[in-house]
């Protein structure tokens, strides 16, 4: 782990001080204003700037899949805590494409708990604020990572060892491909159903469709060009956006990066062997799928947690063993808002930016100042919302954010979904998650 990596700052003075002597270069606002300044997404008008990201409780319904009273407390408690908008955690859209038998599927049969969830959602969101939010729900399929079976898009041997297929691994057939995209639609119609406004595409991390993008190697129709590579998404996004009809929409979580070594990764120049970050893959893909599947906003993110876990969620501590924490998480932060301003520049949509939470209660000054400076022009808050779901609504009536609230970034959260426990806040919500609480616990 890298020295001083404990956030332990009282001021913003602190901060900026910190950040020259490491000569990095972030926004910093004295206002937090902005925060609370409404937008326009599509035919909808968010309330503020801030989104409550994509977070994995793993507390799904043991039977069916759909959500467990554990999993619509999470959500009610975002929902009343002032987001105006709240993007649904990653839904498998195939039951052998799951990294865990407690994630959340959205099924026929399991259709009225999810009506059911986003309609309390929507409730006590307008209770407490007076309007609902827009609601997205991320659809996914695991590839590589799916349980018990692993389906990878392509041979990645730059993974660790621990990491890297077995002998004999199969990679997913374009046959299969070609009818995930019949599950992806179909899981589309039904959040549709369900009362969720948008469907976002996962492309991130390296699960499925984020690993087709480097798939380099794998031959057929889906690797090696770069066409081929982003086919499954790109149609994947298309046939969801011919189905909807306006106000729902599509869009995606996009990776950036995929930091492996050429031919392996994603956002990397073509040199064989190695390591040098080139965005032009990434950005013209961004470009198109915006224009071309008419999305009204663009999520992001980078690399693959397990391996790199720093680059998108830069923490105090790191309770994930085998895994080297190489930098400073204020060199993280700024490397990821910096690659989330390249792509706010390259895009006419909004931009969702996240990996903040390090920066606990002084976190909204930079938020404001990502937007006021347009590095981004929505803020994303992960890991804060298991620990602070309330926080979005402090920074709306009280100006602030309480640091006894706050997120720590010790990665016990992390630690938790490695166990394949729900996952939670082992600090804050020590009730339901302090070793785990078994799915459906109320």
């Amino acid at each position: 782990m890298a020295r001083d990596t404990v956030f332990n700052f009282k001021s913003i003075e602190q901060l900026k001080k910190k950040l020259a002597q490491l000569s990095l270069n972030l926004p910093i606002s004295n206002s937090i204003n902005k925060l609370k300044q409404s937008l326009k997404i599509g035919s909808f008008e968010l309330a503020n700037r801030m989104v409550a990201q994509p977070m994995e409780g793993r507390d799904a319904d043991a039977k069916n899949h759909g959500p467990s009273p554990l999993t619509v407390r999470r959500y009610k408690r975002i929902a009343a805590g002032g987001f105006s908008l709240i993007w649904i955690e990653a839904t498998a859209v195939h039951s052998k494409g799951k990294s865990s038998c407690r994630q959340l599927q959205l099924t026929r049969q399991n259709l009225s708990q999810w009506k059911k969830m986003i309609s309390t959602m929507r409730t006590a969101a307008y209770r407490e604020w007076g309007h609902e939010p827009m609601i997205i729900i991320q659809l996914t399929h695991c590839g590589r990572w799916s349980k018990p079976k692993p389906l990878p898009a392509h041979h990645n041997q730059a993974l660790p060892a621990g990491f890297r297929d077995k002998n004999g691994t199969e990679l997913i057939s374009d046959d299969a491909l070609d009818r995930l995209q019949d599950n992806f639609t179909k899981a589309a119609s039904l959040a549709v159903a369900a009362g969720i406004d948008g469907v976002d595409f996962k492309a991130v991390h390296g699960y499925l469709t984020a690993a087709l993008l480097a798939a380099h190697t794998r031959p057929g129709k889906y690797g090696g060009s770069y066409y081929n590579r982003t086919r499954f998404l790109r149609e994947g996004c298309k046939r969801i956006k011919n189905i909807l009809k306006p106000p729902h929409f599509v869009t995606t979580r996009l990776s950036l990066q995929e930091p492996f070594a050429y031919p392996y990764g994603w956002g990397i120049k073509a040199a064989a062997g190695r390591m040098k970050t080139d965005l032009s893959e990434p950005l013209k893909l961004a470009q198109t799928l915006t224009e071309k599947a008419a999305m009204p906003l663009l999520n992001f993110s980078l690399g693959v947690p397990a391996v790199f876990p720093y680059l998108n969620r830069p923490a105090s501590s790191n309770n994930m063993p085998g895994v080297e924490i190489p930098e400073h998480p204020l060199c993280s932060i700024v490397r990821f808002q910096n690659m989330g301003r390249q792509l706010q520049q390259n895009v006419k949509v909004p931009v969702v930016t996240a990996g903040l939470a390090w920066l606990q209660h002084l976190g909204p000054y930079v938020m404001a100042g990502l937007l006021d400076q347009k590095w981004c022009r929505l803020i994303g808050q992960g890991r804060q919302l298991l620990a602070y779901p309330d926080a979005a609504g402090d920074l709306i009536s009280k100006q602030t954010m309480t640091a006894a609230e706050c997120c720590l970034t010790c990665s016990k959260c992390s630690q938790l979904m490695q166990q394949d426990k729900a996952v939670g806040c082992a600090v804050r919500d020590k009730k339901y998650y302090r070793s785990g609480a078994p799915a459906g616990t109320e």
